[in-house]
């Protein structure tokens, strides 16, 4: 039952990642009206930081705080090179 329940949990949690990609592409059709395709590019690199970031042993908070913001690098670097 145990393992059950966490599996439950993964679903939900998993469900909810997909559910702010999913928002996110949406919102920026809606205003741009053009499929961007680099979002699940930053998302990916956000992600690489903070698993680098809890490799490295920087605290839980720490490491989502350092995700957002090369996330937001990356989002600037490409919309001035691009």
């Amino acid at each position: 039952m145990e393992v059950f329940l966490q599996q439950c949990v993964n679903a939900i949690s998993l469900g909810g990642i997909y559910a702010l990609l999913a928002l996110g592409l949406a919102v920026v059709f809606s205003i741009v009206r053009l499929i961007n395709f680099a979002h699940g590019e930053v998302m990916t690199i956000a992600g690489y930081a903070i698993w680098l970031a809890l490799l490295s042993s920087v605290p839980v908070v720490a490491a989502i705080i350092l995700g957002i913001t090369v996330a937001m690098l990356a989002s600037v670097a490409m919309e001035r090179i691009a």
